[in-house]
């Protein structure tokens, strides 16, 4: 059945969705405000809404999806400047605390996250691959034991705990340049 035409029937509608609690027409702030479960000034003001799977809080609006962090520092402050982000001072990504957000770049968010000990980290042992499954030490030393031809990859995968493709690698160089 087709939907009537004309205007008392755009007026019906808008007025429902101003009325329902799944309405965008809404104030934005209002709709934040409901899902935030506030505490003390200084404690995590959580958000209840939904989140992404990073963990991070989502709403949306008639821009799109907004971050709850992000609408929470606008609400509090104002406009984030162009090119900057805004970063958790209690690592709580379900946090919207205007008090716990400050504006940086994202050289200051991986900054922060390093000298807080969190995210990936590379081992340097490892060469600029974080992910490399043997040293440069390593590297060498099955070349080594290879070149002197009493070995196999084999063994030497057994050994070294991983598979025999990575000692093919490591024996011929192509992934380990340097070593």
């Amino acid at each position: 059945m087709p939907w009537p035409k004309g205007k008392p029937h755009t007026e019906v509608m808008i007025r429902k969705m101003r009325e329902s609690r799944c309405g965008n027409l809404r104030p934005l702030e209002d709709r934040f405000w409901e899902r935030v479960s506030t505490g003390g000034e200084d404690d995590c003001w959580e958000w209840l809404g939904a989140k992404l799977p990073s963990g991070y809080g989502k709403l949306n609006s008639k821009s799109g999806e907004s971050y709850a962090h992000r609408l929470s520092w606008k609400i509090a402050h104002g406009s984030i400047p162009a090119g900057m982000s805004v970063l958790h001072r209690c690592d709580n990504r379900s946090c919207v605390n205007p008090r716990h957000l400050f504006v940086g770049t994202q050289a200051d968010n991986l900054a922060d996250m390093r000298q807080k000990g969190r995210g990936f980290i590379p081992d340097s042992s490892r060469g600029n691959n974080g992910r490399a499954k043997l040293t440069e030490g390593q590297v060498r030393e099955i070349s080594e034991k290879y070149d002197a031809g009493d070995t196999s990859y084999a063994i030497l995968a057994r050994e070294f705990n991983v598979h025999k493709s990575t000692i093919a690698y490591a024996v011929r160089g192509l992934h380990w340049r340097d070593a």
